[in-house]
């Protein structure tokens, strides 16, 4: 029996493919798919990106990762730039891992820019569980801040320039 959230990522996937938007030069979608470290694992809390999110879904939760953000409230179901620039500009963990400056990509509507600052081949043990490891934190914050379409957004990555383009 299927579960609202394998629903939500079925329907995800769907969307995804139906609006599918070029994306800038050096940018790859960052991917839900493969096996994690054990680094990731634990950074996450679960045995992968999907039972991470649902355990994220789960009520307590989002409070919990709001907890540890120590954003304004008013940031909570704003855009993606609202929410992430409350987050980054608020003393948290995710200091050591994104830049504080969030910004816009006119191609993109409600579409935003983070630059991280961690190596990708020592974050979570592998460049692959390390970005999705980048992709679970930051929609894990959209997530629980009520971000409108959290779960239907887009994780792209530019290794080259250290940016993850989020739509």
């Amino acid at each position: 029996m299927k579960t609202l959230l394998d629903f939500l990522m079925e329907e995800n996937d769907k969307d995804k493919k139906d609006n599918k938007k070029e994306l800038p030069g050096g940018f790859v979608v960052i991917s839900n798919q493969g096996s994690l470290t054990e680094e990731a694992k634990q950074a996450i809390g679960a045995k992968s990106f999907k039972k991470g999110m649902e355990v994220l879904a789960a009520q307590e939760g989002g409070k919990k990762v709001r907890e540890k953000l120590k954003a304004p409230s008013g940031v909570a179901g704003g855009t993606p730039l609202e929410i992430l620039k409350g987050v980054m500009n608020a003393k948290n963990d995710l200091d050591e891992v994104f830049k504080q400056q969030v910004q816009v990509i006119s191609d993109f509507p409600d579409g935003v820019i983070v630059e991280y600052i961690v190596d990708l081949s020592t974050l979570a043990g592998s460049s692959s569980s390390s970005k999705r490891l980048l992709k679970f934190w930051l929609q894990s914050t959209l997530v629980a801040y009520n971000c409108p379409k959290a779960m239907k957004r887009t994780f792209a990555l530019n290794e080259d320039r250290d940016l993850i383009l989020i739509f």
